[in-house]
């Protein structure tokens, strides 16, 4: 048999005291998914970006699966803007909502006012074709490339506006 020193006690003392404290912290910190469902998307499907999300109806989850669901939706480059709202919350769990806002779909490419430099060029320069989703930041560049073919043949006062 052991000894009942003072050294003995504060272990077990220690050991007592964080025990629960380590194992009942993990299980206070999830909860579970109740339902989740989908606003904002026109052309991606719901099924799609709650399986990209990683999140499904009935799991256990932590506060740091929220940001891991947003990243992995990033990736898909499909999207402007991602959000994940709880819509209820009940002691037996949470409702979600995802909030995407959809990459823009490129309609058609028209050209007007351009008598210095051929559709073809900036077709070349530019690459992109009707149907492709596009970012925002996507226009800004394109407008930089096209400002750039007339900055080349001397033209430096010239405006462009995209739709």
């Amino acid at each position: 048999m052991s000894k009942l020193t003072l050294k003995n006690i504060k272990k077990s003392f220690l050991f007592i005291w964080l025990f629960p404290l380590i194992f009942s912290q993990n299980e206070l910190d999830k909860i579970k998914i109740l339902d989740i469902t989908v606003k904002g998307n026109q052309l991606t499907s719901e099924s799609t970006i709650i399986y990209t999300a990683g999140l499904k109806k009935g799991q256990m989850v932590t506060i740091s699966d929220f940001p891991r669901a947003i990243k992995r939706l990033w990736k898909l480059d499909l999207f402007q803007d991602i959000q994940i709202e709880y819509n209820g919350e009940s002691k037996e769990g949470l409702s979600l909502i995802i909030i995407v806002k959809e990459n823009f779909v490129l309609g058609d490419i028209k050209y007007f006012g351009n008598k210095k430099i051929k559709d073809t060029r900036f077709k070349e320069e530019i690459g992109l074709s009707p149907g492709q989703r596009i970012k925002p930041s996507t226009l800004h560049e394109i407008t930089k490339k096209i400002k750039d073919l007339y900055i080349e043949k001397g033209y430096l006062n010239i405006k462009i506006n995209h739709e």
